[in-house]
């Protein structure tokens, strides 16, 4: 089994719990934990934190800034997102 959060004001995914964090034996749910951080949760809803590094803390359009990924260890993998070309050579420079 596998559980799904989602975020209130786009709906998009917030957080998942694969199948290894509803089995007893393998410790808490929190120890398998993906969950997903937006733009607008930048700011006042982080005491002004800049989550994934860009300068920014005032933006609301449900973007995806970081992901954060917990291992079976309980370490946790964070990762984040910064605005890149989707295909090199595509963006120009102005």
């Amino acid at each position: 089994m596998t559980t799904y959060t989602y975020e209130p004001r786009f709906q998009q995914l917030k957080s998942m719990v694969g199948p290894r964090g509803h089995d007893p034996g393998h410790g808490p749910p929190s120890r398998y934990r993906t969950s997903l951080f937006y733009d607008y949760e930048e700011g006042s809803d982080f005491e002004g934190q800049d989550l994934n590094g860009d300068g920014k803390t005032d933006q609301a359009s449900g973007n995806l800034v970081k992901i954060q990924v917990s291992g079976h260890d309980g370490r946790e993998f964070r990762g984040i997102l910064r605005e890149r070309e989707p295909f090199p050579g595509t963006l120009r420079s102005r």
